[in-house]
């Protein structure tokens, strides 16, 4: 046997092996692509990667939502406590639906709650806004410069306050916080694809999503 023989047979395992992967690269996106036609969810058109910034989280320790979430799925929101009506009501439906999941299912989910009103969201109280809905999410706070930092690869802008005319029995110092009304819902590679835009699902609809994403292979 030649030596061009010999390299050209040995080539063949190789070219296997990579028709191999590719064939499972293929089927892998294709069951996702399958499963996505099911869902409650919608796809993002442009989906996202997880910040690698660290925030901090109600006991003042760094985390950072890129390494806390890998290999797992994640439930994430960006609200204010302050907020008077999208934020306790879809954090309540992510509550909810955790709650219906199985103790085995809650450990392959965390939900991330992001405050956005770096004025007023301080620690103790995101923990106690949290803890008032019976929320098991990680609270996290930053600074405006940490939060935009941390949430730029997702997108998110922290915006300015804005004013709005008091109401009877509300104080002088309430204002709205424009921020992103949708949960995202991260996969365990660490990619941003499904949104659930709020009013639009309910914890039902969340916890059967979940469980047709855990079927596939991650």
């Amino acid at each position: 046997m030649d030596m061009k023989q010999l390299c050209t047979r040995a080539r063949w395992p190789l070219a296997a092996l990579f028709v191999a992967v590719a064939s499972s690269a293929c089927s892998e996106r294709s069951a996702l692509a399958e499963a996505a036609r099911t869902l409650t969810a919608i796809e993002s058109g442009a989906p996202v990667t997880l910040p690698t910034v660290p925030l901090l989280d109600t006991n003042g320790d760094p985390y950072v939502i890129g390494d806390e979430l890998e290999g797992r799925f994640g439930l994430l929101f960006f609200g204010y406590t302050h907020c008077p009506d999208i934020c306790p009501i879809s954090m309540a439906v992510v509550t909810n639906a955790v709650a219906m999941l199985t103790a085995e299912e809650q450990a392959e989910v965390e939900t991330v709650f992001v405050g956005v009103d770096f004025a007023r969201d301080t620690p103790e109280r995101v923990q106690e806004w949290l803890d008032a809905l019976g929320s098991t999410a990680v609270g996290l706070v930053g600074s405006r410069q940490e939060l935009e930092e941390a949430l730029e690869p997702l997108r998110v802008h922290i915006a300015s306050p804005v004013e709005r005319q008091t109401h009877e029995g509300m104080g002088h110092d309430t204002y709205l916080i424009p921020h992103p009304t949708s949960v995202f819902l991260i996969t365990p590679d660490g990619v941003g694809r499904f949104l659930y835009p709020y009013g639009r699902f309910t914890a039902a609809e969340l916890v059967d999503d979940l469980r047709t994403l855990m079927a596939l292979d991650w």
